[in-house]
């Protein structure tokens, strides 16, 4: 008997009876005599695994969707919803996370880290069956939000709920409900009744959307001060059916309640959690007053059953209608209370606030609305600095969202030029932040010139200059200016400026990329000066430092995410490791520690520090005469680096300057002498482009001239060769001297 029941448990741990459902939405009561559509949704998923549910506002997609899921969830054992309305991200995070602690018994099947969740979460996903994912919220011209998963070739189950039919191959529609379906809806919810009343009711609301058919019969139930020939009145004589009726809720709502859904309109309706709500009421009682009126009333309803951690939704149509009778001005006063709510709500320690977000899927999809909103409707700029510098750190620094972090980006830049009123320290500890992670997406995101990036971080520092206790910022501006200066060849005033990081609060620094952020930089300046013993010495005791990664503040679970954080340091690591010759080491320490992570190249998060890594890897196959590898490698590296850059002459992309002198140095060695010096020319424009007066600082530069003539003196045609190997030997001279050693070498094979 113990050994049956043992084969049971564990059949049923592997094969569970009920479906793992994440984000789950529940079905409203009254959505009924809906089964030969529902019916129909399974038949034409089991035929074509991807399936849009389609229809305008209203008509009752997501219903639809929510009473399949209660009637098929059986033949899953995945299910989860996703709400198109906001970031996908933190969303597949859950639902990571859930598959991870229900249904894999010894280790994490899918990543959780926020760079690149969604690219593991379909590979766990593509080799599985009995599975449901449910986009749901698109409307008019949104389909392109998820074209990635319409393209998608897997074994699962899709359902897509949308306004729009654009791209949708396989679809089922959702028109308004009629005849009998009316009287049903209405019976469900009008229990007990007047049974002419409701007959009454039924015949009024025909063609009327689903939606509003549904909140006719609660508001009527629920309220005894209106009969139905009044209402029916205001409605009819309106051309606007849901602007009517939201009219007549709301003089039943009292002004207090009235302005707590008028800011709840701005935030993420598909998606209210009770903790939101709790910041804009007064106290519990005022809570359960609102929660009373407005669910009463069809305003909001809960989409769950957990009473501890309620979620309420408000439909699309009654939001729209709030925010076009609130107005824009009283919006902006309702956008910058709200602001104001969420700033006191994100702590200002990064450990704290990076726990806060990570573990409130909810909370961020709502500030993104907010912002979204701020944006539309001009918010307060200094509000929306001061919440929106919390996201992009976030964006930035804590889960690496690129996309999400451009956006917040251009709408700094756009009003960066405005007056702003920065009276307290508070509000210009925020833009100085702010001005921070702008300058950090700029250069080492967006690629722009060095010097805009240093404005900006000049700004910055300026702004700190008489407030006290940010010890922490202004080190870490002196730290990201350093940075750029190695990258530009100013190696002298990066020395001093990674002199004043440390002055300034040495324990503080730690980067968000991994290790103790001043001592990889001194390994970087020591590697421009040729001590590259001394600084791989340096980046190697950083990395295998205990505190190279701070664990608690990047939610660190495994070596994957380790090795990730600390890739900048791997990736200088081998870079010196190649320059020492040591080619099997350099392959071995980005091999085993950052390539076989990153490799798939998929997750925008990560393509430059992909191409680095190719390009370090290709430097190492080349030193080991592995050439077809080592091409192989550099094509990958130089395709993402060329992406959106058809004029490479003009570029100031030092990986691609880097990408383009490997390739020349692999295409020397396999006797393309030819196209060997195309690329040394290219890779020698780009480095002139970043370095200018500098240039005679950069040794790889040297590097650089010194193969192009001697791959210029390989050339068959003599006439040809000459003209090469004098353009690159004077360009040499030039910038570094007849003194300087590389100067020496050529002039000894080129005046023997």
């Amino acid at each position: 008997m113990k050994n049956i029941l043992y084969i049971l448990i564990i059949f049923f741990k592997i094969n569970p009876i009920y479906a793992l459902v994440v984000n789950e939405e529940v079905p409203v009561y009254y959505f009924v005599n809906q089964e030969k559509v529902i019916n129909n949704l399974k038949e034409k998923l089991d035929k074509t695994n991807i399936v849009a549910v389609t229809g305008v506002t209203g008509v009752g997609k997501s219903e639809l969707v929510r009473m399949f899921v209660k009637k098929y969830y059986q033949d899953y054992e995945i299910i989860c919803f996703i709400d198109t309305n906001t970031n996908f991200i933190p969303q597949f995070i859950d639902v990571a996370r859930e598959i991870n602690s229900k249904l894999c018994q010894e280790k994490s099947c899918i990543s959780e880290n926020p760079a690149y969740v969604k690219n593991s979460l379909m590979h766990y996903l593509k080799s599985r069956k009995n599975w449901l994912i449910i986009f749901d919220g698109l409307k008019i011209n949104e389909n392109s939000k998820v074209q990635e998963f319409i393209d998608w070739k897997h074994s699962g189950h899709i359902i897509i709920c949308s306004q729009d039919i654009e791209n949708m191959t396989h679809r089922i529609s959702t028109p308004n409900i009629y005849g009998k379906s009316i009287k049903l809806v209405i019976d469900e919810i009008m229990e007990g009744s007047d049974e002419k009343f409701k007959n009454k009711l039924a015949s009024l609301l025909q063609g009327y959307p689903t939606y509003l058919v549904a909140r006719s019969a609660i508001f009527l139930h629920n309220n005894n001060h209106m009969t139905i020939d009044e209402y029916m009145k205001h409605i009819s004589k309106n051309d606007n059916k849901i602007g009517a009726h939201l009219e007549i809720i709301l003089r039943h709502i009292p002004k207090n309640q009235q302005d707590i859904l008028f800011k709840l309109s701005l935030i993420n309706n598909q998606k209210i959690p009770k903790q939101l709500i709790h910041l804009l009421v007064s106290n519990q009682e005022e809570y359960i007053e609102f929660v009373h009126n407005t669910v009463r009333f069809g305003v909001l309803e809960q989409v769950n059953e957990d009473r501890e951690n309620q979620i309420f939704r408000m439909h699309d149509s009654l939001k729209d209608e709030l925010v076009r009778i609130r107005g824009r001005d009283k919006i902006r006063n309702d956008l910058n209370s709200t602001l104001d709510v969420i700033d006191k709500l994100l702590p200002a320690s990064v450990t704290d606030r990076l726990a806060v977000l990570k573990n409130n899927s909810l909370l961020e999809g709502n500030i993104e609305v907010l912002l979204k909103n701020g944006r539309i409707y001009n918010a307060s700029h200094e509000k929306m600095i001061q919440v929106g510098e919390k996201l992009l750190w976030y964006y930035l620094l804590g889960s690496r969202q690129v996309s999400n972090a451009k956006n917040l980006v251009e709408w700094f830049k756009t009003h960066d030029k405005d007056k702003l009123s920065l009276n307290s320290d508070k509000e210009k500890i925020a833009y100085a932040n702010f001005l921070v992670y702008v300058a950090g997406f700029e250069y080492s995101i967006a690629n722009v010139a060095p010097e805009i990036a240093m404005n900006y971080l000049d700004r910055a520092e300026d702004l700190l200059k008489n407030i006290s206790n940010e010890e922490e910022l202004v080190a870490y501006i002196y730290a990201t200016k350093a940075h750029i200066q190695i990258a530009i060849g100013e190696f002298d005033k990066a020395a001093n400026n990674v002199e004043k990081a440390e002055q300034v609060k040495p324990k503080v620094l730690r980067t968000y990329l991994g290790a103790n952020v001043t001592k990889h930089l001194k390994s970087q300046i020591y590697l421009s000066q040729g001590r590259d013993e001394e600084a791989l010495d340096l980046v190697s005791k950083t990395i295998d430092a205990p505190d190279a990664v701070n664990t608690k503040h990047h939610n660190i679970k495994n070596i994957e995410d380790r090795s990730i954080l600390l890739a900048p340091e791997y990736i200088t690591k081998a870079k010196i490791l190649n320059n020492l010759k040591r080619y099997d080491e350099a392959f071995k320490v980005l091999s085993d520690n950052v390539y076989k992570y990153i490799k798939d190249g998929k997750s925008e998060n990560f393509h430059i520090l992909l191409a680095r890594t190719l390009v370090e890897i290709a430097r190492a196959e080349n030193g080991l005469k592995r050439y077809d590898s080592a091409l192989s490698y550099i094509q990958d590296s130089i395709a993402i680096l060329t992406r959106d850059n058809d004029n490479l002459a003009s570029s100031k992309n030092i990986h691609l300057a880097n990408a383009l002198f490997i390739r020349g140095e692999i295409l020397f060695n396999k006797n393309y002498c030819d196209e060997a010096i195309k690329d040394y020319k290219t890779s020698k424009d780009i480095y002139i482009n970043i370095y200018g007066n500098n240039a005679k600082n950069i040794n790889t530069l040297a590097d650089l001239l010194s193969q192009g003539a001697i791959a210029s003196l390989r050339l068959e045609d003599k006439e040809k060769s000459q003209i090469w190997a004098n353009y690159f030997y004077k360009l040499l001279i030039n910038i570094f001297g007849l003194e300087h050693p590389k100067s020496q070498s050529i002039a000894k094979v080129y005046y023997p």
